[in-house]
């Protein structure tokens, strides 16, 4: 991942080629899709939202603050579109909704010899990229479960002698709840982790209650506003990315 002259990240393949649907990503649709976002994650941390259950994602991530929500299109978003079929056949697909769709489809599992499962539809991210940010940026909701608080302690200590990256014996856990799918298993530095997605839950609000105040005129606007920007947002990754 490099920086263009203005401070963005693009991808390495990306500079001095214009065939990726990332270069689509006018000023304009950029800000649509920052509005969406930002009102996205306004309603996680609305009282209708999911803010108890999955507060750490907000704690770390200032949605309020634009250069924020402008930093995870630029290291998350952009490198998924740039990861186009024009580009690289077996990537993940051309759109948000697409790859959303693909992320979201159940399948068979089939792990490797080691015990380790990807899915061709999660693009590579910078490895200081919060995944449950990148996933909630979808409306895909993500958790992680550790081998290491997933087996039997003994177990895992023979597993960690063994030196050996073969977790095959390992069956994840699922997160409470219900609705999630295992997407990966895959070695970090602290041992083999299982990563879950599961659609988040219908919105029931779109007003923030992060001490925000607006009259009925105001609020109107607002969600005018908000309506608007998921439009524009649709548009711009839907039909307007796509190269004739």
């Amino acid at each position: 991942m490099k920086r263009d002259s203005e401070g963005s990240f693009v991808l390495a393949s990306d500079v001095g080629a214009g065939n990726s649907h990332a270069d689509a990503l006018t000023e304009e649709r950029r800000q649509a899709l920052g509005e969406a976002l930002t009102e996205y994650f306004a309603t996680l941390d609305s009282d209708a939202g999911i803010r108890a259950q999955n507060g750490r994602i907000l704690r770390t991530f200032d949605y309020c603050d634009s250069r924020n929500v402008d930093d995870l299109i630029d290291r998350a978003i952009v490198p998924a579109l740039a990861a186009s079929p024009i580009e690289q056949p077996a990537a993940a697909p051309a759109d948000l909704e697409g790859l959303r769709r693909a992320i979201l489809t159940p399948r068979a599992i089939v792990r490797d010899k080691d015990g380790m499962l990807s899915h061709p539809a999660v693009p590579y991210l910078d490895e200081d990229v919060n995944y449950e940010t990148f996933f909630a940026a979808f409306g895909i909701e993500s958790a992680f479960i550790h081998m290491e608080n997933d087996v039997d302690g003994d177990k895992y200590d023979q597993y960690s002698a063994s030196n050996s990256p073969d977790c095959s014996f390992w069956t994840p856990s699922s997160p409470a709840g219900d609705g999630w799918l295992l997407l990966e298993i895959y070695d970090t530095e602290d041992g083999p982790v299982a990563l879950h997605v599961r659609p988040f839950p219908p919105k029931q609000s779109r007003r923030r209650t992060r001490q925000v105040t607006r009259t009925p005129s105001e609020q109107a606007a607002f969600d005018e506003g908000v309506d608007e920007g998921k439009r524009q947002m649709a548009i711009a990754v839907t039909g307007g990315m796509r190269h004739d």
